[in-house]
């Protein structure tokens, strides 16, 4: 177990990581840190992070405003909204990418 990692933070780090791990998981991890092989998904994966605690508190707002403050029609209605403006604007973009594709196979 301890082999794998001290390539990645030396073998002091990776062994009492192993050490702290072991008695909660009852298992060796085996890499503790996997190195992410191109920049485009270490920004993705970065952004995704950034986003998390926001959608967290945002999903986790919408619960208590429905179920506790009894706000399920409004929110519904905030939903409904967005869904709408969402779908009108993806509808405009498919027609047009979709005609163009006529267009050009009838040609």
């Amino acid at each position: 177990m301890a082999i794998l990692i001290p390539a990645l933070e030396g073998e002091a780090t990776g062994q009492r990581l192993a050490n702290r791990d072991f008695p909660i998981w009852y298992v060796n991890p085996t890499v503790w840190r996997a190195p992410v092989p191109t920049p485009a998904l270490m920004d993705f994966l970065q952004r995704v992070d950034t986003l998390f605690v926001p959608a967290v508190l945002l999903v986790s707002g919408l619960f208590f405003v429905t179920v506790y403050l009894r706000y399920h029609y409004t929110v519904d209605l905030m939903a409904g909204a967005v869904l709408a403006a969402v779908l009108i604007a993806a509808g405009h973009t498919m027609y047009r990418k979709l005609s163009e594709r006529e267009d050009s196979i009838g040609a």
